[in-house]
């Protein structure tokens, strides 16, 4: 259940952002258009990593929780930015919105690596030296 709930999420922003994408990258598009494709992408690299970087402390062992756009965050910023604001303004509230996505989600993915960081120090961080985890090519 767990597996599936936090990959089919992974899946539907993903297609979230598509859809922005599509939005932004439509036949003759002006500069800015093209601009914003790629600030959906980054918007889109930093929410992946924010997901990564949690499943990843967690996989350790840690509870890394922090950061200012957690999933819960974008999806109600970035949908009910799109729901309220829609193009209204040429897109500028829903371009805006966007643009605060690609910068919060990479902060806090660095915020999460810091976290992890400090709370790992002295504590073995790869799966070959946890002693709760066999060895790689031993029985």
């Amino acid at each position: 259940g767990n597996f599936y709930d936090s990959t089919l999420d992974r899946i539907s922003e993903i297609a979230m952002y598509i859809g922005f994408m599509s939005l932004y990258n439509r036949y003759g598009a002006q500069m800015a258009d093209v601009w914003m494709t790629y600030v959906i992408a980054i918007a889109l690299g930093g929410s992946l990593m924010v997901s990564y970087t949690r499943a990843k402390a967690e996989a350790l062992g840690f509870d890394c929780s922090v950061g200012l756009m957690q999933r819960a965050e974008r999806i109600v910023l970035l949908g009910l930015g799109s729901l309220v604001f829609g193009l209204a303004w040429n897109g500028a509230v829903l371009s805006i919105l966007i643009i605060a996505v690609a910068v919060l989600t990479n902060i806090t993915a660095v915020q999460r690596i810091v976290w992890v960081y400090k709370h790992g120090t002295g504590v073995p961080l790869d799966d070959q030296s946890r002693p709760d985890q066999p060895q790689r090519g031993t029985a």
